[in-house]
């Protein structure tokens, strides 16, 4: 039926940084996020980049880490290590192609 907007950060809750829309569907949800302040780095170098494209690719997998060793050893490049958050989940980078990156 379509993506159903869940959630939104921006000016209006406090972030004048970034806007960003969250959207849902099925098993997919979408963050899609720009920069509000011309100044900001990250963002607008990938955008003078690529242009309007996709960041950033996140997998919920079982074992981050495991995911992780996988995808060097098949010939990903990382962008940092996994590391844990305070519920003992794990998040890991690596870069696969034109300036995205994989999040697992």
């Amino acid at each position: 039926m379509g993506f159903q907007p869940i959630a939104y950060k921006g000016l209006e809750t406090g972030d004048r940084e970034y806007t960003s829309h969250v959207l849902h569907a099925g098993q997919v949800t979408l963050v899609l996020t720009s920069p509000l302040n011309p100044g900001e780095t990250k963002i607008n170098q990938f955008l003078t980049q690529y242009g309007d494209a996709v960041y950033d690719v996140a997998f919920s997998v079982e074992n981050a880490q495991a995911t992780y060793e996988y995808a060097i050893a098949q010939g990903a490049k990382s962008v940092s290590l996994p590391r844990a958050f305070k519920d003992e989940e794990a998040i890991g980078f690596c870069r696969c192609y034109a300036g995205v990156r994989y999040s697992h």
